[in-house]
């Protein structure tokens, strides 16, 4: 399984990013990087932030300076094909943003899950703000999974445990 969500999201980065630009693309500054994320994170939904989108997740895969862990236990929407692509890919890129975010301002390459789904849960917000019928289990999962208490140690988890890397 672990297999296919790497294999999703390199077929993903391919098809978005032309190769050219995916070499610049991991040059950037860890600055320009961060200026892109906040453009994501203020309105994940605008053309603007969709363009942050497929820099965020190319420079996430070709930068060695970061590292996510990607696993269904991480990204339990990635697979799930009731969810419309679009969204799969917004909330990925909140996810990874997320993470990339952190191990940036700390400066430290080390997956950071937590901060990855405190992202993907305000773009969740903006997402479901915009489209009332939007329910994605995965999601609601670790939403749950917070509220009870128990989204720190799956951080743990999912940060230290087997799992594929982009």
């Amino acid at each position: 399984m672990r297999a296919a969500f790497s294999l999703a999201l390199a077929f993903l980065v391919t098809a978005l990013v032309p190769p050219a630009r995916a070499q610049e693309v991991a040059k950037y500054p860890p600055e320009a990087v961060l200026q892109l994320i906040h453009i994501f994170d203020k309105d994940p939904l605008s053309e603007r932030g969709r363009s942050a989108q497929l820099v965020i997740l190319e420079f996430a895969d070709k930068n060695p300076d970061v590292l996510v862990n990607i696993s269904e236990r991480a990204m339990p929407w990635m697979n799930d094909e009731a969810v419309p692509e679009v969204a799969r890919v917004t909330l990925t890129c909140a996810y990874v943003a997320g993470s990339v975010r952190s191990q940036l301002e700390r400066k430290v390459n080390a997956n950071d899950a937590l901060a990855g789904w405190k992202q993907l849960f305000r773009t969740y917000d903006i997402m479901r703000k915009r489209s009332v019928s939007l329910r994605v289990a995965g999601v609601e999962e670790l939403i749950a999974d917070e509220k009870e208490g128990k989204l720190k140690a799956r951080a743990l988890e999912v940060d230290s445990g087997g799992r594929d890397s982009i």
